[in-house]
């Protein structure tokens, strides 16, 4: 019994430093997508909304893994269309841009 209580207290310790570390999440995920009149003409290209290129994901800061977690998307870039997410069928549809 005493043997029980001990890992229940090492697991009740392990919960509140986990706590303690993990870092807040702003929960938006900054994928590429495609846009149209990024280069003046109205072509069609699959870039950041910014007319960047991804580093691999299109954050303001650093992404997570899967291009989510990041500090703010870069924003649209003035008189450019978003046609569509650039993103796989793998990928949370309602993720923003």
């Amino acid at each position: 019994m005493s043997q029980r209580k001990i890992s229940t207290t090492s697991f009740l310790c392990l919960i509140i430093i986990m706590a303690m570390i993990i870092k807040p999440s702003q929960g938006y995920c900054c994928h590429r997508v495609r846009i149209y009149n990024c280069s003046g003409t109205d072509e069609l290209q699959t870039l950041c909304p910014d007319c960047t290129e991804p580093t691999p994901w299109c954050g303001v800061t650093e992404c997570n893994l899967i291009g989510c977690n990041c500090f703010g998307c870069r924003e649209q870039k003035q008189y450019t269309r978003i046609d569509n997410l650039a993103i796989t069928d793998n990928d949370d549809p309602i993720n923003h841009f």
